[in-house]
């Protein structure tokens, strides 16, 4: 109902501090391409984003020209090396790096962030090896972190028994097979909603997530971009907003339209982190059409109630909601300024006060054509809410000094 402070496709990064560099081995497959990306250029993009920011690649000799015609836009990056022994980089040149933390990426493995942050996770908890075999049939790949001398050593090391062995989860070695890029992609969809189940609300974890993937899944397959999916949501938000304005049939579908509003709202994000294409002008885009669209639909709900009833209080009643969600978003702005990541109780607040779980309540009142208790408590609510956020915030300053 209120400008939310954070987008799905926002940078919702953790730097790996520990992690220094990524030693790719074997990556040999460049026939292969995920959502539109080839696997080794995945794989890079991946780990930048995770922080890490050196890479050495194990390339044999005569493919090293067809691996490096198949990411071009790494082509002249001077953090990557490519040698053809791992180990024998790391017993000369490198031989003072032997200590350094690292992550092993081995095989044409298909994964994503959740991935490389388990494995960095449980070694910083720990300070051993932390490993992550592939889920293909031949548990052909693995995913691991800890110090460059143990990643070495545990290349050969065959792999035990585990739960991965059916091939229903993340990391995914694709080694030819016929359906492995199929299958691959279905994987990395189904597990997308896992990034944000932490900062969804319960609505949205139950219901939009299970729904949004899917619709993800086959759109990110499709030349439509990102920015594409949120114009057209907010084109049918602004609908729903209209049809708000009449009378009760109208009214309801306005409230199942929002409904499919808030569903696509997951989908532009989604699409994005499938494709790789996340940008900073697509996070803002998002996060302002969302906040508009929230306030036309209010504001729809309010005038609905006017035409209904004719009573001159809902005109002040407009006035009344516009200055506190003009509030909400004066706070929403400062939010966004600050870093709410080491405080999780004021980010677990946060994200509840900017949930979009409130549409499921608008349809309620909808269904029983009780509009007008919507529109008094949203407008006096968004007092509260900004109230709430501006409090947050001043917490999240006082804990950066």
């Amino acid at each position: 109902m209120l400008p939310g402070y954070v987008s799905s496709r926002g940078d919702q990064r953790r730097r790996l501090v520990e992690i220094q560099v990524a030693l790719i081995s074997a990556p040999i497959r460049t026939d292969i391409s995920i959502f539109g990306r080839p696997v080794l250029e995945r794989t890079l993009l991946i780990c930048q984003r995770a922080g890490i920011r050196r890479f050495v690649l194990e390339v044999p000799a005569q493919v090293q020209g067809q691996i490096l015609g198949s990411f071009s836009r790494f082509n002249h990056d001077r953090t990557i090396v490519i040698v053809e022994s791992l180990s024998n980089y790391f017993a000369g040149p490198a031989r003072s790096e032997s200590r350094t933390p690292g992550i092993l990426i081995s095989g044409d493995l298909v994964f994503s962030s959740l991935q490389v942050a388990a494995v960095a996770r449980t070694y910083s908890a720990r300070g051993v090896l932390s490993r992550m075999v592939s889920a293909d049939p031949e548990r052909s790949g693995q995913l691991a972190a800890g110090i460059i001398a143990d990643l070495l050593a545990c290349r050969s090391d065959r792999p035990a028994a585990d739960s991965h062995a059916d091939g229903s989860s993340l990391p995914f070695a694709v080694n030819g097979r016929p359906d492995d890029r199929a299958h691959a992609e279905y994987l990395l969809a189904r597990s997308i909603r896992a990034e944000t189940k932490a900062k969804d609300g319960p609505m949205a974890r139950w219901i939009d997530r299970r729904l949004s993937w899917r619709l993800s899944y086959y759109l990110a397959r499709t030349p439509l971009k990102p920015n594409h999916v949120t114009i057209v949501n907010t084109l049918l938000g602004f609908l729903s907003a209209y049809l708000f304005t009449m009378g009760y049939s109208a009214q309801v579908a306005g409230a199942l339209l929002f409904l499919l509003v808030i569903t696509l709202d997951g989908v532009d994000g989604e699409v994005a982190r499938l494709k790789m294409q996340e940008t900073d002008f697509g996070a803002a885009l998002d996060l302002i059409t969302d906040a508009i669209v929230n306030m036309a639909v209010v504001l729809g709900v309010i005038l609905g109630c006017y035409g209904a009833g004719g009573s001159r209080a809902y005109l002040y009643l407009l006035l009344l909601f516009v200055g506190g969600y003009a509030l909400c978003a004066i706070a929403s702005y400062r939010i966004v300024r600050l870093s709410v990541d080491n405080s999780p109780r004021l980010a677990w607040l946060v994200e509840r006060l900017t949930s979009r779980d409130f549409a499921y309540l608008l349809l309620f009142f909808t269904l029983f054509d009780r509009l007008s208790i919507f529109a008094w408590g949203a407008s006096f609510g968004s007092y509260v809410v900004a109230a709430l956020l501006m409090w947050a915030a001043s917490q999240v300053k006082l804990k950066s000094h």
